[in-house]
């Protein structure tokens, strides 16, 4: 990804399946049963569970496009943009101390 300049790639936001909305029966394979109910990271499962159905609580990265609604993100945070200086992988502390005449390679020097 790094030698053909696609870096950028990493970054890229992924999505699921569309969801209504939370706290409801979802059919996925529309054969009349429901398979799914998405639950708020907040809220708990209801007491009276469907059999058959698969309960899915978000947790507190992931959460729907839309906020109540929307296609499952894995990570609901903006991800910054992937930068020039990450092409290059950053000089060894231990090289830079043995080498006082080598510089760290622009961008790493600002990482903690």
């Amino acid at each position: 990804m790094l030698r053909w300049n696609e870096g950028h790639l990493f970054r890229t936001e992924y999505s699921g399946i569309y969801i209504k909305g939370f706290n409801q029966l979802i059919d996925l394979d529309n054969d009349g049963k429901p398979d799914l109910y998405v639950i708020k990271s907040t809220d708990n499962a209801p007491s009276d569970k469907v059999s058959g159905v698969q309960y899915f609580k978000l947790s507190s990265v992931n959460g729907l496009t839309e906020g109540e609604s929307g296609r499952l993100t894995p990570y609901k945070n903006a991800k910054k943009p992937f930068e020039n200086w990450e092409y290059l992988n950053p000089i060894p502390i231990e090289e830079l101390t043995l080498n006082p005449k080598l510089k760290q390679n622009e961008g790493w020097d600002k990482i903690n």
